[in-house]
């Protein structure tokens, strides 16, 4: 951001950089309103956002594994690849750890619950069990 405000600061008297600023400010407002509203509507960013503390909690360990998984596991060198390249393996290693982390949250809301202060979940009855 502050960039972007440098580059058209060298074009733009100063007199108009405030509107710039306060178009940025609108901007940038606007754009998170519609993101909460986005996440009402989508099952995968509301779910991210009702279990955030596992998700920051177990964020670094989770790109960890995901970059030892890709880079180490796997043999990947992306060091000499081009800038889309390494920007798309960067993207595959981001959602990779998202899989991880959703798989750890899943284990940590069903059998470590007390640990995020969430109440025990209601497990429901497995069918044919003799425990009535």
């Amino acid at each position: 951001m502050a960039s972007a405000v440098l580059l058209l600061n060298a074009g733009l008297p100063k007199q108009t950089l405030w509107a710039v600023k306060l178009i940025a400010a609108v901007t940038g407002a606007g754009g998170f309103s519609l993101l909460c509203a986005a996440i009402q509507h989508s099952s995968m960013l509301s779910r991210i956002g009702r279990d955030s503390l596992v998700f920051y909690a177990v964020n670094a360990l989770s790109l960890n594994v995901a970059k030892l998984a890709m880079f180490r596991f796997l043999g990947i060198d992306a060091t000499r690849w081009s800038f889309a390249g390494q920007l798309g393996m960067g993207i595959i290693t981001t959602a990779f750890a998202m899989a991880v982390m959703t798989v750890v949250g899943a284990v940590i809301q069903r059998y470590l619950w007390w640990s995020v202060g969430k109440p025990r979940p209601v497990l429901s009855p497995v069918r044919g069990s003799a425990l009535r």
